[in-house]
C-alpha cells in the first residue's frame, strides 16, 4: 500500500486512485489499513479537491483503530499548508490531541507543532515569528512528553528551542 501513495502521481484516474486508498484504509488487515492511511499522504497534495479529502482524512481520524487514527493525524499535519480552510484545520488536529491513544496525542501534537513553524514562515513579523515558534517548542515538548514509541518530536523540540534562543534572546 506505501507504493500506492508514491505510484500516485503517475495514475491517469487520481479520484479513482483517492477511492482505492479510502477503500483500502477500511481493509480487515490492520498493516493495510494504517499503509493505505500513510499512502493518503503522499496522495493529498496531488488532489484536484482537497476540502472532499480532508474530510476523508478526518473520519479516518475517527477510526475505531488507533494505527488509522495516528496516520491521519500524520497527514493533516503534512497537508496542513494546502488546506482550502486552515482555521477548521487547526480546530481538527487540535481536536485530536485529546484523542484517548497517547500515540493519536503525540502525532496531533507534533502536526500542531509543524503548523506553528509554517505560520512562523509565513509571516514577517517578528513578534509573530517568536510567538510561533515559542507555540511550536511546547507543541513539541508536549509530544515528546507522550513517550510513543516513535516520537517524531524527540527532535523538533530541542532543535527549535535552540533556534528560539539563538534567534530572539
Amino acid at each position: 500500500t506505501h507504493v500506492l501513495g508514491s505510484a500516485f502521481a503517475i495514475l491517469p484516474d487520481k479520484e479513482q486512485g483517492w477511492q482505492d486508498l479510502m477503500r483500502l484504509a477500511q481493509n480487515q488487515d490492520r498493516y493495510v489499513r494504517s499503509g493505505a492511511t500513510q499512502a493518503l499522504g503522499s496522495a493529498f497534495a496531488l488532489l484536484p479537491y482537497k476540502e472532499r479529502g480532508w474530510q476523508d482524512l478526518m473520519r479516518l481520524a475517527q477510526n475505531q483503530d488507533s494505527s488509522v487514527r495516528r496516520g491521519a493525524t500524520h497527514v493533516l499535519g503534512s497537508a496542513f499548508a494546502i488546506l482550502p480552510d486552515k482555521e477548521q484545520g487547526w480546530r481538527d488536529l487540535m481536536h485530536l490531541a485529546r484523542d484517548r491513544d497517547r500515540d493519536v496525542r503525540a502525532y496531533a501534537y507534533h502536526s500542531l507543532g509543524r503548523v506553528s513553524i509554517y505560520r512562523a514562515l509565513e509571516s514577517n513579523k517578528k513578534e509573530i515569528i517568536k510567538s510561533e515558534l515559542e507555540a511550536a517548542v511546547e507543541f513539541f515538548e508536549r509530544a515528546s512528553q507522550e513517550q510513543s514509541y516513535f516520537n517524531p518530536a524527540s527532535f523538533c523540540g530541542p532543535f527549535y528551542r535552540s533556534y528560539l534562543a539563538l534567534t530572539f534572546q
